[in-house]
């Protein structure tokens, strides 16, 4: 039942696919950091790919819980995006560095 209440409150945000980061800029709307973090674990779930994209286009959240849940949900680009602005380049290389030899 849980299951069922977190899919359909990110199909709720989400507008079942659209562009969620436009739509926000749209519609002028701001998200409180526990907001954006319920947000971003939704996309993490259910959505991975557009985490990164996400976050390159807001930067009002909380980096270090937002960075806790991708690390968590192995979100790598998203990873080491927020590890570069946080400061840690060695950490962000060394992730993409190891996702590159994943892909390989």
């Amino acid at each position: 039942v849980v299951e069922d209440d977190v899919r359909l409150s990110y199909d709720a945000t989400s507008g079942g696919g659209d562009d969620t980061g436009a739509l926000l800029e749209q519609s002028g709307l701001w998200l409180s950091d526990e907001l954006h973090r319920i947000f971003i674990r939704l996309l993490c779930k259910f959505d991975a790919k557009a985490v990164y994209p996400h976050l390159t286009r807001h930067h009002d959240y909380d980096i270090d819980s937002i960075l806790r849940l991708c690390q968590e949900n192995n979100i790598n680009d998203a990873t080491a995006y927020l590890l570069e602005r946080t400061g840690d380049m060695k950490g962000a290389l060394a992730l993409t560095f190891k996702q590159m030899d994943d892909d390989v």
